[in-house]
C-alpha cells in the first residue's frame, strides 16, 4: 500500500513497476479523477479517470525516484499532497562504482605492464645491439692490433737484417739501433 510503505528499495532486475490508486469518495466515485507522475522520469503529470486507476513503468534505469499519486473529486478539488513512495533501483553490480573503480585500476595496471614488458623488450633489444657492436668492433680492433704488431715486427726484423749489414763504424748504425730500441719499447707495451 503506497500509503503505508514510504520507501522501495529494489534490485536492477526488479525495474518493472506498476501502482494501483483509489480514493475514497463516497458521492460519484465514477467522476473521481487522478494525476500522477514518477519523478525522476516523468516531466509532466499524467491524468487518468477512474477507470485508469493504475501507472506502469518498465525497464526502469538504477536510480531514485519518487511515485507520485492526486485524486480529483467531483467537486473539481486536487487532494492537497496527495501520497507517494519513494523507489530507489540498484545497479547491477557490474555498474556501481566500486567495481568500476576496481575496474579501472586493473587496466591501468595491465597497461602499466605491458608498459613495462615493452621497454624491457626495447632494452633487451638495444643491449644486444650494443653487445653485437661491442664484440665486432673488439674483433676489428684485435685485428687491427695484430696487424699493426705484425707490421711493427717485421719492419723491427728487417732494420735488425739492414743495421747488421752495416759496419760498425757507419753513423748510420746507431741512428738504426735506436730505432731498434724503440720499436722494442712499443712491440713490448703493446703486447
Amino acid at each position: 500500500a503506497i500509503s503505508l510503505t514510504k520507501s522501495l528499495t529494489l534490485t536492477h532486475v526488479q525495474n518493472t513497476l506498476s501502482f494501483e490508486f483509489t480514493a475514497l469518495s463516497y458521492t460519484s466515485p465514477e467522476r473521481t479523477r487522478y494525476r500522477y507522475k514518477l519523478e525522476g522520469l516523468d516531466h509532466d503529470w499524467s491524468e487518468v479517470d477512474s477507470t485508469q486507476r493504475f501507472a506502469r513503468y518498465t525497464t526502469l534505469p538504477p536510480g531514485e525516484y519518487v511515485f507520485r499519486v492526486q485524486s480529483r473529486t467531483s467537486q473539481g478539488t486536487l487532494s492537497d499532497n496527495g501520497t507517494g513512495v519513494r523507489i530507489r533501483i540498484l545497479p547491477p553490480w557490474w555498474a556501481t562504482w566500486p567495481f568500476r573503480m576496481g575496474f579501472a585500476l586493473v587496466c591501468a595496471m595491465v597497461l602499466w605492464a605491458a608498459y613495462r614488458l615493452r621497454v624491457r623488450q626495447m632494452a633487451s633489444r638495444l643491449n644486444l645491439r650494443f653487445e653485437e657492436r661491442l664484440s665486432e668492433r673488439t674483433r676489428i680492433a684485435g685485428e687491427l692490433h695484430d696487424t699493426l704488431l705484425q707490421g711493427l715486427l717485421s719492419a723491427s726484423m728487417q732494420l735488425d737484417v739492414a743495421a747488421d749489414c752495416l759496419p760498425p763504424d757507419s753513423p748510420v748504425k746507431a741512428r738504426l739501433d735506436h730505432i731498434l730500441d724503440l720499436m722494442s719499447q712499443i712491440g713490448r707495451a703493446h703486447v
